[in-house]
């Protein structure tokens, strides 16, 4: 994959061709080590700036598990994923009791730019 420079307000860069690579602002990796975590943070990064309903999100990733159970994997894979992310991780995930929403700005995926290009 050709690496390009990143718009110098970038936060977080995402590549989602391929294995998901997760990238901060100095180009350094993400490091979020269980596939769930990962799938979430790749699923949010193909609807920026989309409130996600929480229960959907349980439903696609643990959707085997019983409701409480899902949430709560869902809050720890939210909080393993902001911890990941560092001091990034407030401007670019937000979420409410319903609803998480990962922000496009200071976000770039190879998606968006592929769209871009359309």
């Amino acid at each position: 994959m050709q690496n390009r420079p990143q718009k110098p307000d970038t936060l977080l860069e995402i590549r989602l061709f391929g294995a998901p690579v997760f990238l901060q602002a100095n180009g350094e990796s993400v490091p979020l080590p269980g596939r769930k975590d990962r799938a979430l943070l790749a699923y949010l990064a193909t609807h920026p700036d989309v409130s996600l309903a929480r229960d959907r999100l349980v439903e696609l990733l643990w959707a085997d598990s019983a409701d409480g159970a899902g949430r709560t994997s869902l809050r720890q894979a939210l909080s393993t994923i902001r911890k990941a992310m560092g001091k990034e991780a407030g401007a670019l995930i937000a979420s409410d009791r319903d609803t998480v929403t990962l922000c496009g700005e200071g976000l770039v995926t190879d998606l968006g730019t592929l769209e871009d290009l359309s």
